[in-house]
């Protein structure tokens, strides 16, 4: 193909246009499942089925190709499903080994369209395995077919549609050309669709998908997406630690709705950096005009106790080097414990230092939790070079007697 990947790309900017309403053919819901995945899970989508239909931007690309033959669009006769269930098994072979002689003759059957709907024990169909293998000519082949519209609506047992799939994967011509098959359809994707294409470009860093998804009419609902625990495209790339992309999300159109915080929801883009420790992405958001109402979660925490919690001191540094420093040194969440308390409790000795570096030193120290003080607690957890920090910087352990009635102070070193 002579056209380059940054045409096709470049190519997209002057065609995305909205297209006149018409009727939606809806195709039957699909029920989420929650498959493993990372740390918080794998994304479980919510609804952002948008209700308008997709123009999009091949034309130019496949009609200036000449490489790809259309198969046969006539009526198919009947074929034996052994047969066609063989001819398949060949097909996803050679896809993978790169047998474009076996495809090209399988391909150029009669019962074609039937051999590429059938699936291998994953659920994936032929389209799978080209966008899998980033066989682009295969995937001419296939789109060429009567099936195509099936093809690209055809979930694996994930419940991925090849449009997830693909965005996850980076194909960005494969991107292209399902948005612009499901415009052909009259419908894109059904109402609960477990997998958002634009969340799993942003978990894999593919700024290319997200460039064409977010140009799309689907853009803003797109933008919408997100995980079972929240993560819309902008916390997922912050909590992979993507900053390009992190970047790219905050200077689109989107920003505002994909820097909104959920207090409802336990990490958002600023908490997912710091429970990761991803500095460079933690100086990114906090550097955004959406900054502040990233900074607090859920139950009282903030962005600098997440990282202080998992002992991330180079992300906790980037806290204190902020605006926001004083704020987030002295706030507590709605257990009464404040970052150093939280990162006492952790046994995160260099953090502690770092926190008590920064100053506000009594007030870091004079937190109490469970009757007892900061150091009390760290005392009796056993974490006994953490309590020679917190002795050094002032802090003063005690002895209660029976029923923590009265306490003598101890002198440091005792």
């Amino acid at each position: 193909m002579k056209r380059t990947l940054e045409n096709a790309i470049g190519s997209a900017r002057s065609i995305f246009q909205p297209v006149p309403k018409k009727p939606r053919v809806d195709l039957p819901s699909c029920s989420s499942i929650l498959p493993p995945g990372p740390g918080v899970g794998q994304p479980v989508m919510k609804s952002i089925a948008p209700r308008v239909p997709v123009h999009i931007i091949w034309q130019n690309f496949s009609n200036s190709s000449s490489v790809v033959a259309s198969a046969s669009q006539e009526t198919c006769p009947s074929f034996s499903q052994d047969a066609i269930a063989t001819k398949a098994h060949e097909l996803h072979s050679a896809i993978a080994n790169g047998n474009s002689a076996v495809i090209s003759d399988i391909l150029r059957r009669q019962d074609a369209s039937e051999i590429a709907m059938v699936t291998d024990d994953q659920g994936k169909n032929a389209l799978f395995h080209a966008i899998a293998n980033n066989d682009l000519l295969t995937m001419e082949y296939l789109f060429s077919l009567t099936s195509r519209s099936n093809l690209v609506m055809q979930q694996c047992k994930a419940e991925m549609f090849p449009l997830s799939f693909a965005a996850g994967k980076g194909a960005v011509l494969a991107v292209i050309r399902i948005l612009e098959i499901n415009a052909a359809n009259q419908h894109v994707y059904p109402d609960n669709m477990p997998f958002n294409p634009l969340v799993n470009a942003a978990a894999n860093g593919h700024q290319a998908v997200i460039h064409i998804l977010l140009a799309s009419p689907y853009g803003a609902a797109l933008t919408q997406g997100t995980t079972r625990d929240g993560f819309n495209a902008l916390a997922m790339a912050a909590w992979k630690g993507h900053a390009g992309v992190v970047r790219y999300l905050l200077a689109s159109a989107h920003a505002p709705e994909l820097a909104q915080s959920n207090p409802d929801k336990r990490l958002n883009a600023m908490a997912a950096a710091a429970y990761k420790g991803h500095e460079a992405v933690v100086k990114i958001l906090l550097e955004s005009p959406y900054a502040a109402a990233m900074l607090q979660t859920r139950d009282g925490f903030n962005a600098l106790m997440i990282a202080a919690q998992n002992g991330h001191e180079s992300a906790v540094r980037v806290f204190l080097a902020s605006d926001y420093a004083e704020t987030l040194v002295k706030q507590k969440n709605n257990q009464g414990l404040n970052a150093l308390m939280i990162a006492a409790f952790k046994n995160h000795p260099t953090v502690i230092r770092t926190l008590l570096e920064f100053g506000f030193v009594e007030e870091q120290l004079a937190g109490v939790y469970r009757d007892r003080s900061t150091i009390d607690n760290v005392i009796k957890l056993g974490f006994l070079t953490l309590a020679e920090v917190l002795i050094r910087y002032g802090a003063a352990a005690t002895r209660s007697k029976a029923g923590g009635q009265s306490t003598t102070p101890t002198a440091p070193g005792q």
